[in-house]
Parts: C-alpha cells; sequence; structure tokens
C-alpha cells in the first residue's frame, strides 16, 4: 500500500477499505458471498484454497490472512505448507481445485500458432498478460504504436506474423509501467481476434486502454499522435 499517498505509513488493505467505503462495499459482498455463502466446498476448504493461491502468488497481505483463518476452521498447520512445497503430493483432496505449478494455465493462439503459454499469468482488469519468457517472440514484431492508460503508463505493441498471415499489433506490453501495475512489466498480452484460454476460461482479449488501436503513433487515450 506503499504507492498510495493518501494513506498513512504502513497501511494494510482494510485502511484502503476505510478510506473508500463505497467501491470497497461492493467487493466485500463479493467476498462474503464467495466465501462464505452457499458452496459445495466447506468454509475451511474455501480458505484453505484462498491461503494457497494468494500464497503462490507472493500476496503477503491476503495469504496470511486467510492461513489464519483456514487453521481457526481447523485446517492442520502443515497442510498449507505442504500444498505450496508440492500440491501433487500434499494431504489433501483438493487437487482438482486448486492449479498446480507446471500446469498450462493460460494460453494464446492465433491462426492456428501458439503464441504463448504459461503457467503464470498475469490476470489485470480483463485481461491476461503472460511473462516475457512464456511468448514465443519469434512471431512478434515491435511497431511503432503506443497507447496511454491513465493509471499503468505507456503501453507499446507487436504486430503478430503467423501461418503466412499478420495482425496488426494484436498485443502489447509496459516497458516501464507505473508502480502499481509493476507485476506486469514487460508481460505480453494479445487482443484483435488473439483466442487466449485462461483455466476454464475462453476468451477474446480488450484493447489495453478499452478502446480501439487505430495505428502507429496513436495515443488511445487522448486520440491525438505523437
Amino acid at each position: 500500500m506503499t504507492y498510495l499517498p493518501s494513506l498513512p505509513e504502513g497501511a494494510v488493505l482494510l485502511d484502503v477499505f476505510r478510506a473508500y467505503p463505497e467501491t470497497a462495499r461492493p467487493l466485500m459482498d463479493y467476498h462474503q458471498a464467495l466465501m462464505r455463502g452457499s458452496s459445495p466446498l466447506s468454509l475451511a476448504e474455501r480458505e484453505l484454497i484462498a491461503a494457497y493461491v494468494s500464497g503462490l502468488n507472493a500476496y503477503r497481505y491476503c495469504h496470511g490472512v486467510h492461513a489464519a483463518t483456514a487453521q481457526a476452521f481447523g485446517i492442520g498447520a502443515g497442510t498449507l505448507g505442504a500444498l505450496l512445497a508440492d500440491v501433487g503430493a500434499a494431504p489433501v483432496a483438493l487437487k482438482g481445485a486448486v492449479p498446480q505449478r507446471g500446469e498450462a494455465m493460460a494460453r494464446a493462439t492465433w491462426n492456428g500458432v501458439v503464441l504463448a503459454e504459461t503457467s503464470r499469468p498475469v490476470l489485470l482488469e480483463g485481461n491476461v498478460y503472460f511473462p516475457p519468457e512464456d511468448v514465443r517472440h519469434e512471431y512478434l514484431d515491435r511497431t511503432r504504436a503506443w497507447s496511454v492508460c491513465p493509471w499503468k503508463g505507456l503501453a507499446r505493441y507487436y504486430t503478430v506474423r503467423a501461418g503466412g498471415r499478420v495482425n496488426e499489433n494484436a498485443a502489447w506490453y509496459y516497458p516501464h509501467p507505473s508502480p502499481l501495475a509493476r507485476k506486469i512489466k514487460n508481460h505480453v498480452a494479445f487482443w484483435n481476434g488473439v483466442q487466449v484460454d485462461a483455466g476454464p476460461v475462453s476468451q477474446v482479449q480488450k484493447a489495453p486502454g478499452g478502446g480501439t488501436a487505430v495505428g502507429p503513433g496513436a495515443d488511445l487515450t487522448s486520440g491525438a499522435g505523437r
């Protein structure tokens, strides 16, 4: 929370909720329905899954809260550690409910060619961002196109060339994102007809600024080119 100057030093998630109650309330309602509403999973199992996923993604605050709550609901102290160490060998019956390291959880394809595949996708604003080392850059050519997001910063673009076809400015990345978006630095996202499968969800990606790329040098936020 140190990147929110309106909050005090050492602020945690609850401080954000207190500072912005109108936007926090729908999130809390969703959390309550998901974690405490009707479900085939017990409360303890839901807290264990939440603690595992937040631990896998190194979200320390959420991980600490869900880990403590899972133990309060009866999950053994060593169970979560065993899941994080090796989910396949962990002594729990939830292997179908939690993602496993090494499992391909996201894939981008276009014109019958796999452009990217990863078990470590970053999901942001409805888009799937692929770590650069999991992207097949031989199908990508940098272009002069750019767009601006008010909070993420300047996005640059790739043209996709695969199977004898060309898809201009169909991928983007943030080489120098703002501190709030630092997790997606140099990660690549796709749109403009590229099919992205993320776990059980298949989707066609949206433009990074919510608009439409209109060519090299286009600022999708203001409409002014360089």
